[in-house]
C-alpha cells in the first residue's frame, strides 16, 4: 500500500479550515485512494506566509516523507502548504528530490496530476493564495489606520491604569490611584525595588501576582513621555505589559 504523510495547518484567522476538519478530509481521501497515512503533522495558529523552516509541523512532515519513503505529502488544499508561490515551488522541488509529491485532497485530478498542465494549475493556485494573503494584509493595515485616525485602540495590551469602552481608553480609578502612589514614591527618591515592595505591602492593584520592577520602569517611562501627567500612552507608543 502506498504511503502518505499528512500536513495540517490553520492560522488564527482561519474559520473553515479547522484542524479536525482537515484531518477528517485527508483520512477520507486516503481510504478512497488506497493510501496509508503513516503520520499526521500539525501547525496550529501558524500563517501560511511563515517560511517552511520556521514551521515545526511542516519540517517534521518533510522528514517523515524521507524516513517512511512516502510517495505523497497530503494537504487538504494548496494554501495549507504555503501562501507564497516561491515557497510552494521550493517545497515541491524538495519533495521531488525525495521521489514524492504534494497532493491536495480537496483538489481534482487535473490539479494534482504530474503533468505540465497539472504544474500550471498548481502554479496558478499558489499565485492566487499569495495574492489573497497580500490582500488580507492590506485590509488589516487599512482597518488599523482607520481605527488609529478615529482615536480607537488598534490592539495590543490594555495599558495599566485604563479600561476600554467602545474601543476607547478610559481611566480606571483603582489603577490610576495606584499610579499616583507609585509616582509619589518615585518623586521621594524611592528605588524601584522598594516601590514594588511597598505597592505589594499596601495591596495596590496589579494585573499579575505582584508588582514587578519592569512594570514600574515602564510606567515611569510613560510618565516622562507625557510630562508628568497620568494619561493614556501616546499614539504608537508601546503598550505596557500588565504582567511585568
Amino acid at each position: 500500500m502506498p504511503r502518505a504523510v499528512a500536513y495540517i495547518r490553520a492560522s488564527t484567522a482561519d474559520q473553515t479550515q479547522t484542524l479536525d476538519a482537515q484531518r477528517e478530509r485527508i483520512a477520507a481521501w486516503a481510504e478512497r485512494e488506497g493510501f496509508e497515512v503513516v503520520a499526521y503533522h500539525i501547525d496550529a495558529g501558524v500563517s501560511g506566509t511563515t517560511p517552511a523552516h520556521k514551521r515545526t509541523g511542516l519540517t517534521d512532515a518533510l522528514l517523515d516523507v524521507e524516513t517512511y519513503g512516502a510517495e505523497v505529502l497530503a494537504v487538504t488544499t494548496r494554501d495549507r502548504l504555503a501562501r507564497s508561490a516561491l515557497d510552494a515551488a521550493l517545497l515541491d522541488r524538495d519533495l521531488a528530490a525525495l521521489k514524492a509529491r504534494t497532493v491536495a485532497t480537496d483538489g481534482d485530478a487535473a490539479s494534482n496530476a504530474d503533468t505540465d498542465e497539472g504544474r500550471l494549475v498548481r502554479t496558478i493556485l499558489d499565485a492566487v493564495a499569495e495574492y489573497e494573503a497580500a490582500r488580507t494584509r492590506a485590509r488589516t493595515r487599512a482597518v488599523l489606520r482607520h481605527r488609529k485616525a478615529q482615536g480607537l485602540r488598534t490592539g495590543g495590551c490594555l495599558p495599566y491604569g485604563f479600561d476600554e469602552l467602545e474601543g476607547r481608553l478610559i481611566p480606571y480609578e483603582p489603577e490610576q490611584n495606584a499610579m499616583r502612589r507609585l509616582y509619589a514614591l518615585a518623586d521621594a527618591g524611592t528605588s524601584q525595588r522598594k516601590i514594588a515592595a511597598t505597592l505589594d505591602a499596601e495591596r495596590w492593584p496589579t494585573r499579575g501576582d505582584k508588582w514587578h520592577r519592569s512594570l514600574i520602569r515602564r510606567l515611569l517611562t510613560r510618565r516622562a513621555w507625557e510630562g508628568g501627567m497620568i494619561s493614556a500612552p501616546r499614539p504608537g507608543a508601546e503598550a505596557v505589559d500588565p504582567g511585568g
